[in-house]
Order: C-alpha cells, then structure tokens, then sequence
C-alpha cells in the first residue's frame, strides 16, 4: 500500500520513517520500487523530516513529477472524489 498514489498520473509518493534505515526495510523498498515502477509506475520517496522541515520543496518536487494533464480539475474538497491528483494554488 502507498502513502500517496495518483492513478491517473501513476505517481506513487512514499515518506519513509525511520524504520526504512534498516538494510531488510531498505531491501524490500528497493524491491517494491523496482516492482512498480517496471508497472509504469513513478515513486518519489521522502523522509520525514523532509515533509517537516521542507514541505514546500517536497510539493515543488512533487508537482514536477505530475504530467499538465494531472494538474487540472477541482480540488476534492470542494466537488467531492474526483480523478485530481493536484492544482496549483492561485498566488
């Protein structure tokens, strides 16, 4: 299971904690990557004190992952589930 999927843009995003500095953790990452990503999946990991300490370079990084077509459409909370992965947000 991922932390964050876009189906649509077969982006996976995974924020690894502390347990993924284990060699046996780092080996079935490396294993699960490889897996998905010969499924056409693209998977962007990021540890924790990533999100923390640099939430904004995370987003940029993420956004940049997305194809144009992804980046479309209504946010969640305001028309209920849809096919949206992301928006940029109006300045």
């Amino acid at each position: 299971m991922a932390d964050f999927a876009c189906v649509k843009a077969k982006l996976i995003v995974e924020v690894d904690g502390a347990t993924h500095t284990r060699l046996r953790e780092q080996a079935h990452d490396l294993e699960r990557t490889t897996y998905l990503q010969s499924q056409g999946w693209q998977v962007l990991r990021f540890w924790n004190p990533d999100i923390y300490d640099n939430l904004h370079g995370v987003m940029d990084a993420v956004l940049a992952a997305l194809p144009p077509s992804a980046l479309t459409g209504h946010s969640p909370r305001e028309r209920g589930e849809k096919e949206v992965c992301a928006a940029k947000s109006q300045p």
